[in-house]
């Protein structure tokens, strides 16, 4: 059933809730509190928050729970923030709507309201009186508070309100008496928009602040007045002190010094009457840092002479109003005061501290043979945030350019680009971002390249060293080079070893080393040794001279009868002995147990004796004539009856069966003799 739970009237805020309960029977009970973030003083212009809670005390949840917030006119809807539901604002009526809220559950919304008009906000705003914003703003150095000028003198006098700015748009330091203003205004028909009382003090500028005065009487008037006391103005922010309609108008005035560290410091005094934009009554004004803009319908600056500036920064001037700064300024040489004129002061001057960028080191690795960038992290000061081009100047290598830079909050990226071409080095040239002009160190490195393809051979001679001579880079192929330049490979000096003298192939233990050349060396280094493959080959074979052999004829005598000594082998095994006989000569081989000799050929001589003892044949007793010969060859043989004629070539292969050699070529040959005694063979030259 639906039950009416609570309902509120309040000065500021008429807060209704109801629910619907769950079940017949017993009834959700809410419950309704407000507090709010404001006490003391509050001025017409500021905004002011409120957080409604609401409870569900039970015993049941509570569905579509409505919370209805009236607000008096002298406030006007801003924003809300609920923790759950949903609100809607129609008129001057929020409606905040909850669809469930459990037994013992809270929900909060934060309502933040602009206040419009003068007058007591009481209960949730804990009975803050509201004054109209014609007062000006006192700040006390001596106790860190602000209050409400409501006599309108420039002092603190008793019984004036103590103010309480917005949260968040101040903060007090009273160790180094520093007041940090953020994102805070005052604007004010009040002579002094803000007055600071009670000593030096330094103010610490963050976000965007201005403190205006409309005055339109015949007194003095100024934007901001510290006095008595030192002011130092910091920071990174803005601050903006204006005063104008007035007689004598005055945008920043200080019966003491006036020191400008950072921030940027605009001020304006446009007066009927004698009107400076920044004044110092009896100290200076020191700028070491920020930048002041100042106009003055009289005077941009008080007392001209009062003036000093540190070497490096740029000044605008201007005799007339309104100004806009063209062209660069001058720029002042050695800290020296500007030579402004006393008698025909400028009514505009705009002073500028000296922009500045620094490099970091080079982020991102180049390499000849590939196109890329380079990225250096830059610290700027001074310099207005937004993109600008970059002029390179010095010596700069082929192929490099860069982008444009974008500047934001003191920092930026300038980024180098090369292309494939630009030569491997480092490089110093500069680079120029809005007129600052900042060194760049660039290095370009080297490209790694591998070489393959060389070889060593020599013939065994016992030695495993290779000497420079004996190592080939015909073939030498350098691998990872870039297109067509010019590179080559140079072996000066380098000799190698292999592990053993044998004939063989292995990978050379190289003494000295192999290097890069040609006009294209800068441009890269050689990553490693190359691997030589070596070869040792065998050495000509030697046949020797083995000893006879002696055997005993029978029928089915073969050489591979017979035994021959270690390395030797016949060339046709199966080559039958088919007569006995002394001095028979049979083709063989001889191959070096070494390994390191090619294989040789020869003859062996074979004695074969008659299996009867009879008889011998000895070669001596037969002559061959002419030898050299070129025709016929002529025999002797004693009482042998010459049965058989074979000419074998030096492998002991047939290659006639005649005396009459005119048609063999040139070369050594062996006449067979088989006799009716035997068998016996003798060497000649066919010429």
């Amino acid at each position: 059933m639906k039950k009416l739970i609570k309902k509120t009237i309040i000065a500021c805020l008429l807060l209704t809730a109801t629910s619907v309960a769950q079940a017949q029977g017993p009834v959700a009970n809410l419950t309704i509190i407000c507090s709010s973030n404001v006490s003391g003083t509050v001025v017409v212009g500021d905004n002011i928050s409120t957080t409604i809670t609401v409870k569900n005390n039970g015993p049941d949840a509570a569905t579509n729970v409505q919370v209805t917030d009236v607000l008096d006119t002298n406030l006007s809807f801003v924003s809300a923030s609920p923790s759950l539901g949903s609100y809607t604002f129609t008129g001057n009526t929020l409606k905040w709507t909850i669809a469930t809220l459990a037994n013992g559950q809270s929900a909060t919304l934060v309502l933040t309201v602009k206040v419009i008009a003068a007058g007591t906000l009481n209960n949730c705003y804990n009975n803050v009186t509201v004054y109209n914003n014609v007062y000006g703003l006192l700040f006390n150095v001596a106790d860190g508070k602000f209050y409400l000028d409501l006599n309108g003198n420039g002092e603190l006098d008793a019984g004036e309100p103590q103010y309480t700015p917005p949260t968040g748009a101040t903060s007090w330091n009273s160790g180094s008496k520093t007041l940090t203003l953020n994102n805070f205004s005052w604007e004010t028909s009040a002579a002094i928009a803000f007055k600071i009382v009670g000593g030096d003090i330094t103010l610490n500028i963050t976000g965007t602040n201005t403190f205006k005065s409309i005055y339109s009487g015949i007194n003095w008037s100024a934007g901001i007045d510290c006095n008595p006391g030192a002011l130092s103005i910091g920071g990174t922010g803005t601050l903006n002190a204006e005063s104008a309609n007035g007689s004598i108008c005055r945008g920043i005035f200080g019966n003491g010094s006036i020191a400008l560290t950072g921030a940027t410091v605009n001020v304006t005094a446009i007066g009927s009457g004698v009107s400076y934009g920044i004044h110092s009554q009896t100290g200076s004004i020191i700028i070491s840092g920020g930048t002041l803009t100042a106009q003055g319908s009289s005077r941009a600056i008080g007392n001209l002479s009062q003036i000093t500036l540190p070497a490096s920064y740029t000044y605008w001037t201007s005799a007339t109003l309104p100004y806009t700064p063209t062209g660069s300024g001058i720029t002042y040489p050695n800290g020296s005061n500007p030579a402004f004129s006393n008698t025909s002061p400028p009514r505009y001057v705009k002073i500028t501290p000296p922009k500045t960028v620094s490099a970091g080191t080079q982020s991102g690795t180049r390499t000849y043979g590939t196109a890329g960038s380079s990225t250096y992290t830059l610290t700027t000061a001074n310099i207005t945030n937004g993109t600008y081009p970059v002029t390179l100047g010095g010596t700069i290598p082929a192929g490099v350019t860069a982008a444009n830079v974008v500047i934001n909050g003191n920092s930026g990226t300038l980024t180098i680009n090369t292309t494939a071409a630009t030569p491997a080095g480092t490089y110093s040239f500069t680079a120029t971002i809005d007129g600052v002009m900042v060194n760049i160190s660039l290095t370009v490195n080297k490209k790694s390249v591998t070489i393959t393809g060389i070889t060593a051979t020599k013939v065994y001679d016992g030695s495993a060293a290779f000497t420079n001579a004996q190592i080939d880079i015909t073939a030498a192929t350098i691998t990872g080079k870039v297109g067509t330049d010019n590179l080559t490979v140079s072996k000066t000096g380098v000799t190698g070893t292999l592990p053993s003298a044998n004939a063989g192939s292995g990978n050379l233990t190289l003494s000295g080393s192999f290097a890069l050349g040609g006009t294209a060396l800068s441009n890269y280094t050689l990553s490693a040794q190359p691997t030589v493959a070596a070869t040792i080959t065998k050495a000509a074979g030697v046949f020797g001279t083995p000893a006879a052999i002696n055997t005993t004829y029978t029928t089915t005598l073969k050489l591979s009868d017979l035994t021959l000594p270690t390395g030797y082998a016949w060339v046709t095994p199966t080559t039958a002995i088919t007569t006995p006989g002394n001095g028979q000569t049979f083709p063989a081989t001889y191959t070096d147990p070494s390994g390191n000799y090619e294989k040789a050929s020869g003859f062996i001589t074979v004695n074969v004796s008659n299996p009867n003892g009879v008889f011998e044949i000895s070669a001596n007793n037969q002559k061959i004539y002419p030898n050299p010969v070129k025709d016929e060859l002529r025999i002797e043989g004693g009482d042998l009856i010459i049965i058989q004629v074979k000419i074998l070539d030096i492998t002991g292969k047939i290659v006639g069966n005649s005396t009459n050699v005119s048609a063999l070529p040139k070369g050594i040959y062996f006449v067979k003799l088989k006799t009716d005694k035997g068998t016996v063979t003798k060497k000649f030259i066919k010429e």
